[in-house]
């Protein structure tokens, strides 16, 4: 169960990403939560096919969310940051889908996406699940997704620094 303050504050932050607040239904997204980062996602009340908007609680008391239309890493870079020391590839696959707004879409993470894993095949990818190196300066990862629209693949290559800077490059996989 959510407080009303935080609530409040998951509203308050759809709303900064022009929604308007009384359309917006807070739901959990516990299967992410992990170190004191609490996710949720904001879904249209009266619309089934609206956008959804991912939303973060983090342990500063900050609440972050993911716009894809808006390209920006600085909500995923600070999830990472916060909660991401000991938390695996796929983990952070997910935040950097969701948050990062360069990566949006699905992570292929095994061999249960067969279907996705062929269709990287057949664009000239070669498939791994997502995998995570740390070094003394920057915790570099990579991944595979699907982009929802048109459903393509594409490779994401993300590092974050010791600073908290987070750069994330997407390459579409094949040709038009």
């Amino acid at each position: 169960m959510t407080s009303p303050d935080i609530s409040s504050k998951l509203v308050e932050a759809a709303s900064a990403a022009g929604w308007k607040s009384e359309d917006v239904k807070i739901l959990d997204n516990h299967a992410l939560d992990r170190n004191q980062c609490k996710f949720f996602r904001a879904v249209h009340k009266r619309r089934m096919d609206g956008a959804t908007l991912e939303l973060a609680t983090l342990p500063d008391g900050r609440v972050v969310g993911g716009d894809p239309s808006q390209g920006d890493s600085s909500a995923a870079a600070s999830i990472l940051s916060q909660c991401g020391n000991d938390s695996p590839a796929e983990w952070w696959a997910e935040v950097v889908a969701r948050f990062s707004g360069k990566a949006a879409g699905r992570v292929v993470k095994s061999e249960r996406d067969a279907y996705d894993i062929g269709e990287i095949e057949k664009r000239g990818g070669h498939f791994a699940p997502p995998v995570l190196e740390r070094s003394g300066d920057a915790t570099h990862l990579q991944f595979f997704g699907i982009q929802y629209e048109p459903n393509r693949p594409f490779k994401v290559s993300a590092t974050l620094s010791k600073h908290g800077d987070l750069v994330v490059t997407s390459e579409p996989l094949g040709a038009n």
